[in-house]
């Protein structure tokens, strides 16, 4: 790496933003629709793909037949509020809807940077659509704009869809603001596709696209994520019914439109009229609708077909609903399980495409009928404005299109038909299919009392709701501690935690109490639980404050109001890291408090709160602990499924072998390296304690070095770690016809991201494919840890991957490659030759930059 120009790649306007935001803040209004109603779904060529409006009347019409709603489709590519505000009264209005949604915003941006002149325009052209529609006593359902994506928007202008986001919340705080003035539900559009791509392009990497190839037009997913968002603010109920079995009695009981025909053995005969919404596509298909739902809370709010399972003798039953079986334990069946969340492979999918289809049939016909036909009426009753025959004809047509409309509808509507199966329950002792979850994982809450725990210290309440454990506040009672009764050293904790907005809250790991008795002082490291940013940093209860340092509580916004918060903590020896949400938090090492409490319980805190205030409360569910070995290898080799399994460093297990691993350092010597265009390694290269060092003074002769020998498609791994302020690099497939090693390959940047002026500038932080690719977030361990790096080439298709965090994926000479290395600094010079970055293979490089840089465990197979 060599210093290029800094930039901040997200302002502090937009992490603000990013605060204020989540899927979840659409809570639950009045149903808005009534029986009968024609819904119009508008907006501009986003609307016109016909797919979020399509997964709307699909949904509509198969998940909530009772309400009998008829939709129409009002899309038009490119048109902005004043546009459709211009073309209403002639396209809309003859239509007599009862509620419109409208989704404008995308292009009234103008795709730049917002200016109030852009604001006004919208506004105005809002406000005429508002007030027409209040004037015909429609309701308006009005929609913010969606975003633009962070990875496929602008590709000659890495950073621009950040501009374009900003503009676009400024749109949708209108639109909201304007629902507000008028009494009209906000169908916050931009905060359910903002959070949800920035949660989705963490865990899948940043090339997933949730807005579409184009950056702009979403594929399925992203559309999903916009009905959501419009079905919410429509207040529809996502209970699609129950359906509860008694075995000991042979009993069953049914809600929603769904009907056993028989039960015999275990196994349900039956009949619903209702379908559950249906998904396709796979956990990682951006042309789908599945890879989206761990990012949205679709199925927990809008499709909940519950199976209830009473009367159990067993510890789990296996449930089988269409060709999948998949095994429970008692209190989940006896709580109940969603049918439409656990099997997306079921037997409605078939029946359920047939509605979507003859939806999607029935919207382009609407589509056609309005741009192609009706909205050209206005012309011609300017042209005929006193011929009464020939507006009586256009009174004619339009009917006849209504007509047909109606008919496509009827269609589609009765496609909805009855659906018949069979659900198969199969009472056994045996939990290995459980969730693939192995032996280790111990549940902590058996989901309906609270055997193994014990309450310490204060009077919160604690109880059993469903499968959560809910503890409640109690007015002048100290802080509260739910403990459990055996105690742990080295494990790793799962949890999901949902808390009230005003209350601060916590997990206790590896606590004690004073005296060894409930009521002695309970003390030891707590797992903050709270809405004010420093969730997840590591406190010290009644054990000398924070034990994360105040320059490491950088406050941020991965936990969720209001929503089901998923925690992962890991505690090895001295070391305790945590996860929400799938995002890193802490990372902290604190000798003196691993040696004052090494083993503890766990403990769920219920905080005080002032006089006057509450009852408030905090909800924990899916308690899960796996005990960990206490050793320094694990300490070490967190989350590295490849390291785990290496008896030593610098040394290959029989299975990695057998798998093809080879190393390149053997921990003793430079064997197998060489100096980049030199037959011997540079003096400032050495061997100290099983690491290849690199140290020498800045201002010194580059001494990179590289490999003997060349690879084409490989999966490396290595571990480094640096002095502070360091910078170095991995080099791939180099060659040696240029001057410096950096100039023939891509190159995985190393860096100190806290003090090295390279941080300010994702493009070359650690992870990164330096001055090319930037990585989606930060995942460096804190300095003076190890860091695991991988690569993986195979053929044009390369993976950047830091601390078990997938960081950049590109492939070389893709089109974003070629625009991205185009507006690079390798341009110019290497890559002008028509070379840089294209050789299909060439050696490993390890770069030399000054400071002090230690690389272990280094090694390679080929693919």
């Amino acid at each position: 790496m060599r210093i290029i120009l800094t930039h901040l790649w997200y302002s502090c306007w937009t992490l603000i933003l990013i605060a204020n935001w989540f899927i979840g803040h659409a809570t639950a209004q009045q149903l808005v629709l009534k029986h009968g109603d024609r819904l119009a779904i508008v907006g501009d060529s986003i609307t016109e793909q016909k797919l979020y409006s399509k997964f709307i009347e699909t949904y509509l019409l198969a998940c909530h037949p009772e309400l009998d709603i008829q939709t129409y489709q009002f899309g038009w590519g490119g048109e902005r509020a004043p546009g459709f505000a211009s073309r209403m009264e002639n396209d809309l209005i003859p239509w007599k809807p009862d509620v419109v949604t409208t989704c404008y915003g995308m292009n009234d941006g103008s795709y730049r940077e917002y200016t109030t002149q852009i604001g006004e325009a919208y506004e105005k052209g809002m406000r005429q659509i508002i007030d027409r529609l209040k004037t015909a006593g429609t309701t308006v359902i009005v929609g913010s704009p969606g975003v633009v994506d962070s990875f496929t928007f602008a590709k000659d202008r890495p950073d621009f869809d950040q501009v374009y986001n900003e503009n676009l919340e400024h749109l949708g705080q209108i639109a909201k603001r304007l629902a507000l003035e008028n009494n009209f539900p906000h169908a916050d559009v931009f905060g359910a596709m903002n959070q949800t791509m920035l949660a989705a392009k963490s865990a899948l990497g940043e090339n997933y696209p949730v807005a579409g190839g184009d950056g702009v037009h979403p594929g399925p997913n992203g559309h999903l994520v916009m009905a959501y968002a419009f079905l919410k603010a429509m207040g529809v109920d996502g209970d699609l019914g129950t359906i509860t079995v008694d075995l000991a009695a042979n009993t069953t009981h049914t809600t929603g439109g769904h009907q056993v025909l028989g039960i015999k053995n275990g196994e349900l005969e039956l009949k619903s009229n209702r379908y559950p919404f249906c998904f396709s596509g796979g956990v990682n298909d951006a042309n789908g609708t599945q890879s989206i739902l761990p990012f949205v809370s679709f199925n927990q709010d809008l499709n909940r077909f519950i199976l209830k399972v009473e009367g159990l003798t067993t510890t789990h039953a296996e449930v089988k609903f269409g060709v999948t079986t998949r095994t429970y334990r008692r209190e989940q069946l006896a709580n109940g399980i969603n049918l439409a969340a656990e099997f997306l492979d079921n037997p409605f999918v078939a029946e359920f495409n047939r509605v979507l289809n003859a939806v999607g049939d029935k919207q382009a016909a609407e589509t056609a009928a309005i741009k192609g036909f009706i909205t050209h009426f206005r012309q011609l009753n300017s042209s005929f404005t006193e011929d009464l025959e020939v507006g009586a004809a256009l009174q004619t047509l339009r009917r006849k299109m209504i007509e047909v409309d109606d008919a496509a509808h009827a269609k589609a509507k009765a496609a909805v038909v009855p659906v018949q199966y069979t659900i198969g329950i199969k009472p056994t002792n045996n939990s290995t299919t459980a969730h693939a979850d192995s032996s280790p994982v111990v549940e902590l809450f058996n989901g309906y009392d609270l055997t193994g725990w014990t309450q310490r210290n204060g009077t919160a309440t604690y109880r059993v709701e469903a499968d959560t454990i809910v503890g409640q506040t109690n007015e002048g009672s100290p802080n509260s501690f739910l403990c459990t009764d055996k105690l742990y050293s080295d494990f790793e904790l799962n949890f999901e935690v949902k808390v009230d907005s005003a209350l601060n809250s916590g997990v206790q790991i590896r606590s004690q109490s004073v005296g060894d008795t409930p009521a002695g002082r309970v003390n030891g490291p707590q797992v903050e639980i709270s809405l004010d940013g420093l969730a997840g940093y590591i406190y010290g209860e009644s054990a000398g404050g924070w034990m994360t340092p105040d320059s490491d509580r950088q406050p941020h916004q991965h936990i969720i109001d209001g929503q089901w918060n998923v925690y992962r903590v890991v505690a090895v020896k001295n070391k305790i890291q945590t996860w929400i949400n799938g995002h890193q938090v802490s990372n902290l090492t604190h000798d003196e408090r691993f040696k004052s409490h090494p083993r503890g319980f766990i403990g769920l805190q219920v905080h005080s709160i002032g006089g006057g205030q509450g009852p408030f409360k905090v909800r924990w569910r899916n308690l899960r602990i796996r005990e960990l070995a206490n050793d320094e290898t694990a300490a070490n080799n967190l989350d590295s499924d490849t390291y785990k399994h290496s008896p030593m460093l610098n040394s290959l297990s029989p299975e990695q072998k057998q798998d093809g691993w080879q190393l390149l350092f053997d921990g003793k010597s430079t064997s197998g390296w060489r100096g980049y265009k030199s037959d011997t390694v540079p003096t400032s290269w050495s061997v100290e304690n099983g690491s290849l060092l690199s140290r020498r003074s800045a201002g010194q002769s580059f001494g990179d070095i590289i490999t003997l020998e060349q690879f084409d498609d490989f999966e490396l791994l290595l571990q480094w770690k640096m002095t502070k302020g360091n910078n170095s690099g991995v080099i791939y497939r180099a060659t040696e016809e240029h001057d410096y090693v950096w100039q023939s390959g891509p190159e995985y940047q190393i860096l100190d991201n806290t003090s090295h002026l390279d941080g300010l500038n994702t493009l070359a932080s650690a992870g990164a494919c330096y001055a090319v690719f930037a990585p989606v977030k930060d995942a460096t361990q804190p300095l003076g840890q190890w860091n695991q790096t991988r690569i993986v080439a195979q053929g044009k298709h390369v993976e950047h991957w830091l601390n078990g965090e997938k960081l950049v994926e590109y492939n070389i000479d893709s089109e974003r490659w070629q625009a991205h290395v185009k507006t690079s600094k390798f341009f110019p010079t290497a890559y002008g030759q028509g070379n840089w970055g294209q050789a299909n293979k060439g050696h490993i490089g390890l770069q030399d930059y000054g400071g002090a840089i230690e690389f272990r465990n280094i090694m390679i197979r080929q693919l």
